[in-house]
């Protein structure tokens, strides 16, 4: 089982990045550039895929992967078209040391592999919630009717005939998940819920903090062991994402979504030249009028930006649309400060304005910049698409001081709070604000916090103006906190060890040679620090002994039980977290759809194979096509554009035995069986009674008989049709 699965891992990798890395690689960027950006990229192509072959009446995964090598090689030709025509140089700026990655990722490998194994205790089990119940059945109807359109997705469609259909429920749904998942799943010849299981972990433990690395390599320079410590000690250490994302609402999407923002935001800082070091001497900030700026360079001329870096950045955030829209505002929001206080002075810059007309047009553009922004932000909120996602609203709310509270001891929605994670943080924050060029990270923080705010705040105005975008979802806007919020943690771990290290090294020197260690007298002119210079051999020690501690902080951020109440073996926050998270998945006896009612849906299918079953979705049946493969009728929720067959059949079964009407019905859907689970464990409290108000079936029900009985689920055959 387990074995199986690390399988499906291997290959889910291989098709989340395979695709993404040779587009990239194709327009001559680094291969390291290439992998870091590569899955939102490969978004793109897969869901640009499946949207082209369905006008064409292409189906299936054969078709759906040629039109990925097509647009792979579409884009390939263009990039050589525009080298040779227009002498377009595709080189985008690099800092990032592949090493670092490769450590950083495989650490965060193990890490979540053994959250996972203690929260989810087989591969196969899924998250049982109204969501994720709507993912699974995406998921199954694409394995079996070979349609992959985000602009036809649909329980029902294409996988059965129009005359078995309950429902016309086709609609635009973001799908670059759900294509992901039917890929692996056909592939490698699995169940949708492992297929589903792998993306998400594939995203959540290599991609996600592969991203952070990227980030943090490239804003603070840091490449060394310990860096890649800190980051796989940064990423998992607050159960608001990702631990709590995939357990709540089963938002795999977004959670997706989320995990390739910070990539996205190291590829447009990179693509602007903001990594490199007069970037940072141009930063605005206290005495910024480029005065450390040489005469030329002051005069423009400056290249800003790599087309191609560009070019990657609009498909990978096109493949984040495809995955969930509002990750793009996400990576929007993160992007604004270092648009306002690094980009735009260079931009001025660039054009050679004289020194005394510079700081009035600065002065005028970042205001304007706002403006724009702000007009922008109003206009699509406000937008008829986007309705129906900004005026939902969570009715969750809290008082702004214990809200603000929350966010200093990273307690957030759950209110735990963080210690160590909270330290580090507030470390790292020092650390950016003390320097230029980190602080529009500080800003981005900032700036989600206050969303976060909104979110819980009593005022809709405000929560639907800031958080609108989200669905005013205080989990969503949460793990935004804890996303934007990694990299500092990382650079406050990353101090914390190095400078103690060097705090101890520094008094070890002073006790062997007293208070003027390290002063000899040296020729004018020449710089007394080199004669202080460790050996190679001192700063392996210290090296090591620095990622000693980093470990030691990464044991504290993600130890069990509560440090600070010991010896009593209190649960930490990311042990609760796993606890909820297998509570969420365990197909326990009272889970709506447990493993009682799923071996006897198995043992149906024996019987039915695979004709129409009619039943209560709510029930727990409505899981039985994605999880065990039974042709039920109803596969979610009741829909609003029913067919006539439908409505008879969910309002009036129980008459069937003397309803002509019902029998026609149910003769045109070709059912001859209905399926009965538990009642006392409904998906959706409340629907049932109102949705099906007859449906209401038992062994003496008139015109059924009953074909397969245990405990209180029954398989009946429909007699009155005979």
């Amino acid at each position: 089982m387990w074995r199986q699965f690390a399988l499906v891992l291997l290959i889910t990798v291989l098709f989340v990045y395979l695709p993404g890395f040779l587009v990239v690689l194709s327009l001559k960027s680094k291969p390291v550039t290439s992998l870091v950006v590569a899955p939102a990229i490969s978004g793109a192509l897969f869901s640009i895929s499946g949207i082209v072959i369905y006008p064409l009446g292409f189906k299936g995964i054969i078709p759906l992967l040629v039109g990925v090598c097509v647009l792979c090689a579409l884009i390939f030709g263009v990039a050589e078209f525009c080298r040779r025509r227009f002498k377009w140089k595709s080189e985008i700026p690099e800092q990032l040391d592949w090493k670092f990655f490769l450590i950083t990722a495989g650490i965060t490998s193990v890490l979540f592999a053994v959250i996972f194994h203690k929260a989810i205790r087989n591969p196969a089990w899924f998250l049982q919630s109204a969501d994720n119940y709507a993912h699974l059945d995406y998921i199954a109807r694409s394995m079996n009717s070979g349609v992959y359109s985000m602009f036809h997705a649909s329980f029902y469609s294409g996988s059965l005939p129009a005359q078995q259909l309950p429902f016309v429920d086709e609609s635009f749904y973001p799908y670059a998940f759900h294509i992901f998942a039917v890929v692996v799943a056909r592939v490698m010849d699995v169940r949708a819920t492992v297929a589903e299981n792998a993306v998400w972990f594939v995203f959540v433990a290599i991609v996600y903090p592969v991203g952070i690395a990227a980030l943090f390599q490239g804003i603070f320079r840091k490449q060394k062991l310990i860096g890649s410590i800190a980051v796989a000690a940064a990423v998992f250490a607050n159960i608001a994402f990702p631990i709590r994302a995939v357990t709540v609402h089963g938002i795999y999407p977004n959670v997706i979504a989320f995990c390739c923002v910070p990539a996205c935001v190291y590829l447009f800082v990179a693509s602007t030249g903001g990594f490199d070091e007069r970037a940072r001497k141009a930063t605005v900030g206290k005495g910024t009028h480029f005065k450390a700026l040489s005469e030329a360079e002051h005069k423009g001329g400056e290249k800003i930006f790599s087309a191609c870096g560009l070019v990657l950045l609009v498909i990978a955030l096109l493949g984040m649309l495809c995955m969930q829209p509002n990750a793009d505002f996400f990576w929007a929001v993160l992007v604004f400060p270092y648009i306002l206080v690094s980009l735009i002075p260079r931009i001025v810059r660039s054009f050679g304005f004289d020194r005394s007309v510079e700081p009035k047009v600065l002065s005028a553009s970042i205001p304007g910049f706002f403006l724009i922004a702000v007009l922008a932000w109003i206009a699509v909120l406000n937008a008829p698409f986007m309705r129906p996602t900004v005026n939902f609203l969570w009715d969750l709310s809290s008082s702004p001081d214990k809200v603000l509270s929350n966010i200093l001891n990273f307690g957030l929605l759950m209110g735990m709070p963080v210690f160590f994670y909270s330290v580090f943080f507030w470390i790292g924050f020092a650390h950016c604000c003390c320097k230029r060029s980190y602080r529009w990270l500080t800003l981005s923080f900032i700036f989600v916090a206050i969303q976060f705010v909104a979110s819980l705040s009593e005022n809709i105005a405000v929560k639907r103006f800031l958080t609108g975008f989200w669905y005013t979802d205080p989990e969503r806007t949460a793990a935004m906190v804890v996303i934007t919020a990694a990299p500092i943690v990382a650079l406050g771990v990353y101090d914390a060890s190095a400078g103690l290290v060097s705090l101890i090294a520094s008094g070890i020197r002073r006790l062997a040679f007293g208070k003027n260690a390290g002063e000899k007298d040296t020729a004018p002119g020449v710089d007394a620090s080199e004669h202080i210079r460790p050996s190679r051999g001192a700063m392996v020690v210290k090296a090591g002994i620095s990622s000693i501690l980093a470990v030691v902080w990464l044991c504290c951020l993600m130890s069990p039980w509560d440090l600070f109440k010991l010896p009593a073996h209190e649960k930490s926050e990311i042990r609760w977290g796993i606890q909820y998270m297998h509570e969420a998945y365990a197909p326990e006896g009272w889970m709506p759809y447990s493993v009682y009612e799923q071996d006897f849906v198995t043992k149906a299918k024996e019987i039915t194979g695979d004709e129409v079953v009619l039943n209560n979705p709510f029930d727990g049946s409505m899981m039985a096509y994605a999880v065990n493969g039974m042709n039920v009728y109803y596969r979610n929720k009741i829909e609003e554009r029913e067919t006539p067959e439908s409505r008879l059949i969910r309002t009036r079964i129980t008459k069937v035995a003397s309803d002509p009407e019902v029998q026609k019905a149910i003769k045109k859907v070709g059912a001859h069986y209905v399926l009965v689970l538990d009642y006392e464990n409904p998906i959706q409290l409340g629907h049932e009674q109102y949705d099906l108000p007859d449906f209401k079936i038992s062994d003496d029900t008139p015109g059924f008989e009953t074909v397969l009985s245990g405990g209180p689920y029954r398989l009946y055959r429909i007699t009155a049709i005979d």
